[in-house]
């Protein structure tokens, strides 16, 4: 029941009318019970000092409830449709508050231009664009659509191609053809050229072509892959026989290489025997070579052997070769005496597979000018060219790389003349100029030496002392029938003459070097042999045979001499495998 009151209240105090006439805070009028409410109901909120109005007909706003802020002339009315200031400051947010003008064009720029700015960008620019009718040459201008279309009236819609040169023809060839003709043409001259013999297929056994005829390997690339072929290029390759369709077959290869007249040879007797070994014919220029000099490895480098070298352990041989073992902890360098090399071209090879920085190599050093002059390369077949244009003080260096596990790497440092095609390792040996120097060095020291008689009653053996020890000894032609194991025979007539002995690697290995006694009828001739082997029981000396250097026709006094005359490169007598247990065996083959 409502209270009727006839006159006003007279409140003078600072506190509203009524509670729900003022709030504190937003929060405070949303949170007013509604129950206390009339349908609509104005209100102030002392945190923001609005009015708002209360209508219960307004949809629940999260913030202000169902009251809404009352705006300036309002009425109070539906205010569902306006947004509050939380909504309006959320959809603001991030909307650019001031507008930003470019005064130039600016590249990636979002921004708008003033008019002036625009202005003065087109400033001098082209009004009209000009365009030309036809295609014309040197023009910048762009052409019509219609003079492109009358320019290209006419041309050839598509590119007609000839798939191998024809003759007469104005189309162009694809590529591919140009190569096939190319190749077939390449293949044409080379069967030409190879008789017209068929093709040797790539990763081909040499051991299995055993069918007479002409055949030939196309490139380097290809001999790479085959097995038994005597050197890694191309060339030609001949079957014959000699006693039927497959008795003695013989192979001779022509290498295709810089290095002219390089040809290997091998026979096979029967199917059954086996393949010999290659023998590589020498070129004049190699056998001049070797003759003129007397010895084909030129090194005369030393080595010492050492147990570690940073992780490496050497072993210098008694063949000039070194082996390796180990692994190394940093770059392991081994560096041999110097020496002295002649001005001239030789050829530097030593490890069979040198890597370089990856595994291993060598390189000959000039000791003078601290500069390296060759270094071993995989990729050089007989080995690394150099030229020296002075006599140069020189070492040979062998070097294992950091990291790399060395398992029995055996290097063979070999330095030959340039003219020598076959890179087959051999130990350094004196040259002819070097026995020279050292059979004037020998004849100033022993003079003309000891006379020596030798008869039927007394006779003399070279094999025995005092003929195996350093000296020079003489005799007469009387005394020469009655010295066994002395080849001084000539035209089957026995020649006084003189032995000359030397070592070669201390007493086990002495040479022996017999000239004949000057005449009217005595050719310029000399023989050499060498002594080889242990002095023990299982490993006892023994003698090559004797080899005649130059002259005419050698008649052997007996079963032990050898008529070689002129024969650089003779083939070693046959050894058991127990005769190399000493490696100064392995020089034998130079001593000829």
């Amino acid at each position: 029941m409502s209270i009727n009151i006839l006159d006003s209240f007279n409140y003078k105090g600072r506190r509203p009318d009524f509670v729900r006439q003022q709030f504190g805070t937003i929060e405070a009028m949303r949170t007013f019970s509604e129950n206390y409410l009339p349908d609509m109901y104005l209100c102030y909120c002392l945190e923001d000092g609005k009015v708002y109005l209360y209508n219960k007909d307004n949809a629940v706003d999260q913030t202000t409830g169902r009251w809404r802020q009352l705006e300036s002339g309002g009425g109070g009315g539906d205010m569902t449709n306006y947004y509050t200031k939380t909504e309006t400051n959320t959809l603001l947010n991030g909307k650019q508050d001031v507008l930003e003008y470019d005064s130039v064009p600016t590249f990636g720029s979002t921004k708008v231009m003033t008019s002036n700015a625009i202005a003065t960008a087109l400033t001098g620019k082209q009004d009209a664009l000009t365009v030309d009718s036809t295609p014309t040459s040197g023009s910048s201008n762009p052409v019509t659509s219609g003079g492109v279309y009358t320019a290209l009236s006419g041309k050839q819609a598509t590119l007609t191609f000839d798939s191998a040169p024809t003759a007469n023809s104005d189309n162009p060839v694809k590529s591919n053809g140009i190569k096939s003709y190319v190749d077939t043409a390449e293949t044409n001259a080379k069967a030409d050229w190879f008789l017209r013999g068929p093709m040797i297929a790539r990763d081909t056994d040499f051991n299995t072509l055993t069918t007479q005829g002409h055949y030939y390997v196309n490139s380097n690339d290809s001999a790479s892959t085959m097995t038994n072929i005597p050197v890694p290029y191309g060339g030609r390759l001949e079957i014959t026989t000699i006693i039927g369709d497959t008795a003695y077959l013989r192979q001779t290869y022509y290498a295709n290489t810089d290095r002219t007249g390089l040809i290997c040879i091998r026979r096979q007797k029967t199917s059954t025997s086996g393949w010999s070994d290659w023998v590589i014919l020498s070129t004049h220029e190699e056998c001049g070579a070797i003759a003129n000099l007397g010895a084909k490895n030129l090194s005369r480098a030393t080595f010492t052997s050492n147990d570690n070298i940073y992780g490496i352990a050497v072993t210098a041989n008694a063949d000039g070769t070194v082996t390796a073992n180990g692994t190394a902890t940093a770059p392991a360098i081994l560096q041999s005496s110097t020496f002295t090399l002649k001005a001239g071209t030789y050829i530097f090879s030593c490890s069979e597979n040198p890597q370089r920085d990856s595994t291993y190599d060598a390189y000959v050093y000039n000791v003078d000018a601290s500069t390296t002059i060759a270094r071993d390369n995989p990729n050089d077949s007989p080995g690394t060219t150099f030229t020296l244009a002075q006599d140069t003080t020189v070492r040979i260096n062998l070097r294992v790389a950091n990291g790399y596990t060395a398992n029995n790497v055996v290097f063979k440092p070999m330095i030959m003349d340039a003219a020598i095609v076959d890179a087959t390792y051999q130990p350094p040996t004196p040259t002819n100029a070097e026995l020279n120097d050292s059979k004037i060095t020998m004849l100033n020291i022993l003079g003309a030496g000891t006379r020596i008689t030798a008869t039927s009653e007394a006779p003399l053996n070279f094999d025995d002392a005092p003929f195996t020890t350093v000296g020079r000894f003489n005799w007469l032609s009387a005394s020469a029938a009655y010295i066994t194991n002395c080849p001084s025979y000539i035209n089957g007539e026995a020649k006084g003459g003189s032995l000359e002995v030397s070592y070669v690697q201390g007493p086990a290995s002495v040479l022996q070097t017999v000239y004949p006694s000057a005449g009217a009828d005595s050719p310029s001739i000399f023989w050499r042999r060498f002594r080889y082997g242990g002095g023990t029981t299982s490993n006892p000396y023994r003698w090559t045979n004797w080899f005649a250097f130059a002259g005419t026709e050698v008649v052997p006094p007996n079963a032990q001499t050898t008529n070689l005359v002129g024969e650089m490169r003779s083939v070693a007598p046959s050894l058991e495998e127990s005769d190399v247990e000493n490696p100064v065996e392995l020089q034998e083959d130079e001593m000829r």
